[in-house]
């Protein structure tokens, strides 16, 4: 009897391309001792439903046709972040203790402004002693994890690798929380890579960046994070700034600047652009996002009605 239920395949399971260029950059970094991470990311029963987030809008148009092209129904794991060891972590060439308050720690701070995720597994790394399977002692620990009332998902991916190609050439094996046989190696047509919708794991990072520092991301921070990436952050007495780009769609650069102070102002600089059409966005001095907003569709509708009366013209010339 399947794990799954009669007639139902297990999950599907998505692994995005910078977990796995993650694991190879950790593999090359940690010389003779073990490293790995958390995979954290999304179970969606129904792949067309994305997260009620502002990185669920973004990705929803990719995940449907998952749904519809390779899933076929299934339900799928999707694994879109990996979490490091942590600073505190004891690492052997035998051995990886992660370092569980830091890893707790940044999950916590990105489940606040993305309530839907979820601790999806792990990974790790048997690079300094050639091991091609897991331990006795790994797959004690993750049957524990999979049962424990306090691990929400009823399913729990377990990745190895054994080199310098991290988890574009190891192993997949899924524990599942129900059924008689709760534990299967993954063939590989139930995992996927793909790097078409964008991750999480450049938030990862900066979350990581942030705790390790002891600095306290500003609200208006965390909200572009969700959002964006954030490739800079500038700082003086009157303004923090951020530069800031998309994760899909067209290439765009954009400058978000906040004043200091009771009222502070924000001003916005966004350049977008493809081969045909430059686009540049500026508004400053704004403490009202929502006017702004307002007049940019205002602005949008009079753009759309100046092109109806070109074509119109055109028509009847």
């Amino acid at each position: 009897m399947s794990p799954f239920g009669v007639g139902r395949e297990p999950p599907l399971v998505v692994v995005h391309r910078d977990l796995v260029e993650v694991s190879q950059r950790q593999v090359l970094n940690a010389g003779r001792v073990e490293t790995g991470g958390k995979f954290i990311g999304y179970v969606l029963p129904s792949p067309a439903k994305a997260p009620r987030s502002t990185y669920g809008k973004q990705v929803a148009d990719r995940w449907h046709r998952i749904s519809k092209e390779i899933a076929k129904g299934r339900s799928c794991l999707f694994l879109v972040g990996s979490i490091s060891p942590g600073p505190l972590a004891r690492c052997t060439d035998t051995s990886l203790l992660p370092d569980g308050k830091f890893q707790a720690a940044v999950f916590q701070t990105i489940e606040r402004l993305e309530p839907d995720l979820e601790h999806l597994g792990t990974w790790h790394s048997h690079h300094p002693n050639g091991l091609s399977e897991f331990s006795s002692g790994d797959i004690r620990h993750y049957e524990s994890v999979v049962v424990d009332p306090n691990h929400g998902p009823d399913h729990f991916v377990a990745g190895l690798c054994v080199d310098e190609r991290g988890l574009a050439f190891g192993l997949f094996e899924l524990f599942s929380r129900k059924g008689a046989h709760r534990r299967v190696r993954l063939t590989t047509d139930q995992v996927i890579v793909d790097d078409s919708f964008p991750s999480l794991q450049a938030i990862v990072e900066q979350t990581e960046d942030e705790l390790r520092s002891g600095r306290r991301p500003a609200p208006l921070e965390s909200a572009l994070a969700t959002a964006f990436v954030i490739r800079e952050r500038q700082e003086d007495s009157e303004s923090t700034s951020w530069v800031v780009e998309g994760r899909s769609g067209p290439p765009f650069l954009g400058v978000v600047t906040m004043t200091t102070g009771a009222q502070p102002h924000v001003a916005l600089s966004v350049n977008m652009s493809t081969p045909e059409l430059s686009l540049q966005y500026d508004a400053s001095g704004v403490h009202n996002t929502v006017g702004a907003r307002k007049l940019t569709s205002e602005l949008l509708r009079v753009v759309g009605d100046l092109e109806t009366a070109v074509r119109r013209a055109r028509d009847r010339s």
